[in-house]
């Protein structure tokens, strides 16, 4: 249990170092760039939305070596954003159900 801790803050520790790396604000304004800065979710809705958020679609704590993968960046508006993350909660919560 120690060790599953001490992994946990070391990965937090990489994550937030990323976040405040010049790679990363470089990536970022660049996925911006590539999308214009519009919301992909919205925009597969036909709905013009700006992006205020680029989000990893495989998560940084699931594969650290794809955090500065630009293909793995997708920029969405806040809204849209707080959707994936509730639906991947919701996902979580109801595979721990039947587990």
């Amino acid at each position: 249990m120690i060790l599953k801790k001490e992994r946990h803050l070391k990965q937090r520790k990489e994550t937030k170092r990323l976040y405040k790396s010049k790679d990363w604000h470089t990536l970022r304004h660049m996925a911006l760039e590539r999308d214009n800065h519009l919301c992909q979710m919205c925009l597969r809705k036909h709905r013009y939305t700006d992006a205020e958020l680029v989000h990893h679609m495989i998560y940084v704590k699931s594969d650290f070596q794809k955090a500065l993968d630009l293909d793995n960046l997708m920029c969405v508006c806040s809204k849209c954003h707080n959707r994936i993350h509730a639906k991947d909660e919701e996902e979580v919560f109801t595979i721990e159900k039947h587990t």
